[in-house]
């Protein structure tokens, strides 16, 4: 399905940014959507990134906006319960610019009333690759979560916005938890078992 780059749904932001999926095309996954709520938290959000944009003062990427289910099953990392389904949640980051950077667009987007945002980075203290940010329309709904999620560490860090981004501490899933506790068990059990065949 073809989507418009034309066609506005807000200021800035169009069909074409909101639906329009690389992934969707190589496999011929239909990612449109008539469903009236979910239209409805996509101009919700577009609202809300109109004003960032406002703020920044700088066109926004959008990487990724809408998925429809049957795309989401297929992306990598994805939630079954991610809020790219609903349309509440976009992917966005700055183009190349040498005043800014995906630091100064989360530190705008901060300031507003948001339900989560999430800053990828690579590397301890890094630029985040791309900023995910999601909305409410019932706007006493949104938590303004804010999280730090770093390639190849488990669990994430809290984003510390007196620090513009730098990582504070980690905070590891309790899966991961529970996980380390029962090698570390099994392990001693283990050497405990070999050493009293030694001692024979």
């Amino acid at each position: 399905m073809e989507f418009s780059k034309a066609k506005k749904i807000s200021k800035y932001f169009s069909e074409y940014e909101v639906f329009n999926s690389d992934r969707a095309n190589l496999l011929g996954i239909d990612n449109g959507v008539t469903d009236p709520t979910i239209l409805a938290n996509i101009a919700n959000g577009s609202a809300n990134l109109d004003a960032v944009r406002e703020a920044i003062g700088l066109p926004i990427k959008v990487n990724s906006w809408f998925r429809s289910k049957a795309l989401n099953n297929v992306t990598p990392n994805s939630s079954n319960t991610s809020q790219h389904m609903k349309g509440e949640a976009i992917d966005v980051d700055l183009y190349p610019s040498d005043n800014m950077n995906n630091k100064d667009l989360a530190g705008v987007i901060s300031k507003g009333n948001f339900d989560q945002m999430i800053l990828y980075i690579d590397k301890k203290g890094g630029t985040p690759r791309f900023v995910h940010v999601s909305y409410k329309r019932d706007s006493e709904k949104n938590r303004n979560n804010i999280l730090v999620k770093q390639k190849g560490v488990s669990g994430y860090q809290v984003y510390n916005e007196d620090t513009h981004g730098k990582l504070i501490r980690i905070k590891p899933q309790f899966k991961d938890v529970v996980l380390k506790i029962a090698l570390g068990v099994g392990l001693v059990g283990i050497l405990a078992y070999i050493v009293a065949k030694l001692k024979k």
